[in-house]
């Protein structure tokens, strides 16, 4: 079962807001978020917005979807784009600890749920 991204099949306008609560987490961020309405990448701000608490989108007006609509949460996973930078000396924060550990355990699950789709 995947956990780092959500379908709705079957829209045919009408529907404008969509969960993105993945059963794996929410996202950190709302450029971690891809959406996709029958196959097509929709971009954030033209197409959707993301609530500030990263639980659901909204399409914006005109670009209601129609047919399926996938919501995966892809976090970023090279060194170039870690979430915190440690540097020697810096104080040790609860909040970029947490960051940090979520970073890595979203993108082990998205990997997870890709090999899941290439193995079934």
């Amino acid at each position: 079962m995947a956990v780092a991204s959500l379908s709705y099949s079957g829209y045919s306008g009408g529907t404008t807001t969509f969960s993105t609560a993945f059963s794996g987490g929410t996202a950190l961020d709302p450029s971690h978020l891809v959406v996709k309405v029958g196959g097509v990448t929709k971009t954030i701000t033209t197409h959707y917005t993301v609530a500030t608490d990263r639980n659901s989108i909204t399409f914006t007006a005109g670009n209601e979807p129609t047919g399926t609509v996938v919501v995966s949460r892809v976090t970023p996973a090279t060194n170039a784009t870690r979430l915190v930078d440690f540097v020697n000396g810096a104080t040790l924060k609860a909040e970029d600890l947490d960051n940090i550990v979520l970073q890595v355990l979203y993108v082990t699950q998205e990997v997870s749920d890709r090999v899941t789709v290439l193995e079934s």
